[in-house]
């Protein structure tokens, strides 16, 4: 009630769907307690069946309170240093940003050297960073636009969202560099086989010459080379 009269309905949706869903589970877990403490004797694997499906309902219970809980505590926590998270957020957003012509021309260079399929996983990720980037600043000045009119709860909000945003846009950039360096030492490992495949048809070649024509050796060695 209280994260629903800060945040709105809207933002503490998936609180009220964990606390549905963990009183969900604790009903049925006591449903279950009450067919063991009735005055129908259970056997032993019934009972150890129903033991386990009663701490496998409170740990669902208990994982899915636990995980909304963290998120509540980190919105607060963003909302209790709403400058701090704006000044850091503003640096790392304009740090992402500054990798966006680095990562247009990685990718420019993978096309030409590489063929379209060898780095399709990644080949929208820099249009992407930069979409996420951008609403990352949208969020920016909705939050700056919230707390100028001292409604810092419905800052914390955007805040998250930029927050998620950058992370999102780090993410997909990050994934171009590994690209990058995966591809160049697939390029190397294959240069090494060529390499080694090469001495091998020296060396049988050189084999051929020794033995002589007309040999089935010479035959068999001959459409191996081939």
């Amino acid at each position: 009630a209280l994260a629903t009269a800060e945040y709105g309905e809207a933002a503490t949706a998936a609180f009220r769907a964990a606390l549905d869903t963990a009183r969900s589970e604790v009903t049925g877990a006591f449903e279950v307690r009450q067919r063991l403490d009735d005055e129908v004797p259970d056997d032993e694997p019934t009972q150890r069946a129903w033991y386990e499906e009663i701490i496998r309902r409170c740990e669902v219970a208990s994982e899915r309170l636990d995980a909304e809980a963290d998120a509540f505590d980190r919105l607060r926590a963003l909302e209790e240093h709403l400058e701090e998270n704006l000044a850091r957020l503003d640096a790392a957003l304009s740090a992402a940003e500054a990798r966006l012509p680095a990562a247009d021309a990685a990718l420019g260079d993978l096309g030409r050297r590489y063929a379209p399929s060898a780095f399709a996983t990644v080949a929208g990720n820099a249009d992407q960073a930069r979409e996420r980037i951008a609403f990352g600043w949208e969020a920016m000045a909705d939050a700056r636009a919230s707390v100028g009119r001292g409604e810092r709860p419905a800052a914390a909000l955007p805040v998250r969202a930029a927050e998620d945003a950058m992370a999102q846009g780090g993410t997909l950039l990050d994934a171009i560099g590994r690209t990058v360096t995966d591809l160049e030492a697939a390029l190397g490992q294959a240069r090494a086989v060529l390499a080694e495949l090469d001495n091998d048809l020296a060396a049988a070649r050189a084999a051929q010459a020794a033995i002589g024509a007309g040999t089935p050796a010479v035959a068999d060695l001959a459409a191996r080379v081939a």
